[in-house]
């Protein structure tokens, strides 16, 4: 009963009440589909079929992609310590 009030003067409050289990599978989810799950529409079509080939750490890539005004020149500048794969945030940029 407790439980039942507390949920709803939370709700009422725009507050929403997950369960632990709940929480920790949200943050298990890779980063990349944290970010897509706050994108507008327009921009979810645009990099959803990308999703799978993200390298980025945490999805830097996507949102370059996301955010880049389409009717401008593109280009970019990688500084990087590793393969030029892993964990970059422009690979995905060059390759797709």
């Amino acid at each position: 009963m407790l439980k039942r009030v507390l949920r709803k003067a939370l709700n009422t409050a725009g507050i929403g009440v997950a369960r632990v289990d709940e929480l920790d599978r949200y943050r298990s989810l890779d980063n990349s589909l944290l970010l897509y799950s706050e994108l507008p529409q327009g921009a979810r079509e645009l990099i959803a079929p990308l999703l799978p080939h993200s390298k980025a750490q945490l999805a830097q890539d996507l949102f370059a992609v996301a955010f880049a005004n389409t009717n401008s020149p593109k280009f970019f500048v990688e500084f990087g310590a590793t393969d030029g794969v892993s964990l970059s945030n422009t690979w995905l940029l060059e390759k797709n």
